[in-house]
This record gives structure tokens, sequence and C-alpha cells, in this order.
């Protein structure tokens, strides 16, 4: 069964609509199309070719891009992990961490000019804005950004349906003053909001919440509450990120494989100074 229903859903083409782009603002994941590359498993070396790079890599060199210009905010640590939000948007994975994104075409191959501040891309953001909690593609194309207890819809050019809005535009209840994550699954079409030790499921084509909701955690078998983050990656799986490790969840038997968690720099970020612990090699490796 899949979290919180009570039978096997089939898998949807709704999310891989996409809305058009009408303009060349360079730094907006629509203007670039998904690069073909070797996909990276979590056993073997990650190869970095074209514009990609590791952030390993990344480090050596002036970016292409200078993030901002005068008095911009202090440029996070990547490879330490604990991101705000993670999101697949037009194949690409976004990594959202204080102001600052990161893009990814691949795993471990991280696209040049990055990281950029949010509002760079998203420019009608307000200065107020100093982090994004949570971050998701809807089936239409559009992005669904969350800070605090609001939420902005963005369809590629500008915020659209009145943006911000409350959460309960999502039909989440109004004791709520913000989430932890948010995904558009795969696997059903549903997406799901996850806050502390719970989650609700929330139905985009009636905009309604599914009954029974929210839901506990535990319903995501060996995933853990108070979660940073959570995406289906092109390879057909979740992903779930808390603090520096990640879980990896098969969508076939609804559950987290039994290597998770796995160390997100190394195998996401390419951040090979961040040394593996026994436990993980052992994982890895069987050794």
């Amino acid at each position: 069964t899949t979290p919180g229903g009570r039978e096997r859903e089939e898998s949807t083409e709704a999310g891989r609509r996409r809305n058009p782009w009408f303009g060349n603002r360079h730094h907006h994941p629509t203007t670039f199309y998904p690069r073909t590359s070797t996909p990276a498993s979590e056993d073997r070396t990650i190869l970095y070719q074209g514009d990609d790079e590791s952030v390993e890599v990344h480090k050596n060199h002036d970016p292409h891009h200078k993030p901002g210009k005068n008095h911009s905010p202090s440029l996070p640590y990547i490879c330490q992990g604990h991101f705000d939000a993670v999101a697949t948007l037009r194949g690409e994975l976004f990594i959202f961490k204080d102001e600052y994104l990161w893009r990814l075409s691949d795993m471990g191959a991280m696209v040049r000019g990055y990281p950029i501040l949010i509002r760079d891309m998203f420019q009608q953001l307000p200065k107020s804005v100093k982090k994004i909690d949570a971050a998701y593609q809807r089936p239409d194309g559009n992005i669904v950004l969350f800070t605090g207890d609001k939420l902005w819809v963005h369809n590629g050019r500008e915020f659209v349906e009145n943006s911000p809005l409350p959460l309960s535009y999502v039909a989440l209840p109004d004791y709520l003053h913000g989430i932890d994550a948010a995904q558009n699954w795969a696997k059903n079409g549903k997406t799901y909001f996850y806050k502390n030790d719970r989650f609700w499921r929330f139905d985009e084509s009636s905009k309604t919440m599914d009954p029974g909701y929210p839901m506990h955690m535990e319903r995501w078998h060996g995933v853990p509450s108070n979660l940073d983050a959570a995406v289906t990656w092109k390879d057909g799986n979740t992903y779930f990120f808390k603090g520096e490790l990640f879980w990896k969840f098969d969508n076939t038997w609804i559950m987290a494989t039994t290597t998770s968690p796995l160390p997100i720099a190394p195998i996401w970020l390419g951040c090979h100074e961040e040394a593996l612990t026994k436990p993980i090699m052992k994982r890895l490796f069987g050794v």
C-alpha cells in the first residue's frame, strides 16, 4: 500500500506537463534542458562533464555568475548538508539554503554559475524572505515555494494566483505556521506536505486534502520525522533529506532501502573531503 493509501495507485503522466517559457532569463530552470549524463549510483565514482562540476571543483574557481552585488549575504557551506529545501524543477535538482540556491543536473553534477541568490531567479520575492522552507513543482508545471505561513506560485515568468497566499490555499490547517517539506509524488500524482512527525496528502485536481489526514510519518516505512526536504528524482525513487543524511525510498516496495541513510555530501554534491564513516562504508560496500 502507499503511505496513507489503502491500495497501490498507478503513476501519473501529469507530472511531465510543462508550462511554456517566454523570454531569456539566464538563471531560470526552464531556459535550460537537462543534460544527458551517466547516472550516478551510490557505490561508484561520479564523473563531471561539460558545464557540470562537483562542489570540490566548484570551490577552486570563481563561477561565471557572482551571486549578488555589494553586501551580499555570506555564502553557506553546502557540504555540511542541513538544507532548507530541495526540489526537482524541470528535471533538475535545486537546493535551497539560506538566501542561495544550487542547481544540479545529476547526482554530483553542479551546473556552472551556481550558487546564485534565490531572488536572482525569483526576482519578485521580497527582501524580507531570507529562506525557503519547502518547494515543489505542480503537475501543471508551476513552482510552489513555502515561506513561513505563506506560499508563492510561480509560472516560470512571475508569481501568479495572487501570491503570496495562506497555507489554507492548499487545504493545510490554520494552526500550521509553516511546513518542513513538500513533494508531488510521481507514483500517484498526489502532493505531500510534511511537518514534524505528520504528513498530509493533497489532491491537486480537486484542490482538497484527502480524507483521514494528517497521518504519522511511520507510514513512510524507514523514513524519519522532522525532514528538511523530499523529492522524487528522475531515477524513479524518492529521496528524503535530514541533516547531513538522506534516505532513498523505493516507490515500488514502499519502504526505505536497506542502505539508507547515506551521507548527502559525497553522493549528491561530490564533496570528497567529507569522510565516510565505517557504518556507512559497511552499508555501501559491505566492508
